[in-house]
């Protein structure tokens, strides 16, 4: 009887999960950005701290009623939503028996690898339309790349 590396699986959920959140940060990032008018720090600390609770396909309804949007990067966004719905309430329902098979187990742990991909990949895209944005409302790329080192100086020092 085959069962499954957990350690594996785990590893690979964790991952994923770590990846889905990146979105969602970058993904309140985006949406805070574009929903105030520059300068109000108070009211933009606040929208981003709203938009931190919320899950990732509430914050694909708001990107969507915010601004228009690419209508291939929202179809991605929101097929997206449905991937990260299976991992986090469906895989065990669904896939609990995969660890007693190798194929199917190797199927799972790919399915969820790409789910990991897609959101890092979503995520860089969202950060970059954030740059894009800043740019547009005259702050320099070297004001971002210093304001980005210091915020990972930051997380370093924490």
């Amino acid at each position: 009887m085959f069962i499954g590396n957990k350690a594996e699986l785990y590893v690979t959920v964790g991952e994923a999960l770590w990846h889905i959140e990146t979105l969602e940060y970058a993904l309140a990032h985006y949406i805070s950005l574009i929903e105030l008018s520059p300068g109000d720090q108070e009211k933009a600390f606040n929208l981003l701290q709203k938009s931190f609770c919320k899950t990732l396909g509430q914050l694909v309804q708001t990107l969507k009623k915010s601004v228009v949007i690419d209508p291939s990067l929202e179809d991605r966004l929101a097929e997206f939503a449905e991937k990260r719905n299976w991992l986090a309430h469906r895989m065990f329902r669904y896939s609990h028996s995969d660890i007693f098979n190798p194929e199917r187990f190797i199927q799972l742990l790919k399915r969820v690898s790409k789910i990991s991909k897609d959101a890092l990949s979503l995520a860089k895209e969202l950060s970059e339309l954030c740059v894009q944005y800043c740019i547009a409302n005259g702050i320099s790329r070297a004001q971002i790349d210093a304001n980005m080192s210091n915020t990972i100086k930051g997380w370093m020092e924490t």
